[in-house]
């Protein structure tokens, strides 16, 4: 079905099948937040963390004759030890390597990437043989 409207002595065609646009609002995500959050778990960090217990001040937890306060200071001191001992790093290895993907193959990929670069810049034909 078509309706024609004169505009400005024009004449519009409008059809009855208008197009449906949807807008989704969403956070957007930058990449560090894309990135895995891990926690390293060396023997320095275990040294670290156990020394950091055995340090801490525990007559917060000694002192209290109710147990759920006790427990709470306990946790408070052994979590805040783990954190510092343990902090959150960003994993910058990308998750979406393939097992397959060895160290060797990476490095054939970026001199051939490197080569291709060159090729690029001189447009020589003994680099474009030699990336190829």
């Amino acid at each position: 079905m078509w309706l024609f409207v004169y505009f400005c002595h024009r004449k519009i065609y409008i059809t009855d099948h208008l197009p449906v646009f949807t807008i989704l609002m969403r956070p957007f995500k930058s990449q560090s937040q894309l990135w895995p959050k891990v926690r390293i778990f060396s023997k320095n960090n275990l040294l670290n963390f156990t020394n950091m217990t055995e340090d801490a001040n525990w007559d917060s937890v000694y002192n209290h004759s109710d147990v759920n306060t006790a427990y709470n200071n306990f946790r408070f001191v052994v979590q805040k030890a783990f954190n510092a001992s343990f902090p959150l790093k960003t994993l910058l290895k990308w998750a979406k390597d393939k097992p397959w993907i060895t160290s060797a193959l990476k490095v054939s990929s970026n001199v051939k990437n490197s080569l291709y670069r060159k090729w690029l810049k001189t447009k020589s034909p003994i680099d474009e043989a030699k990336y190829k």
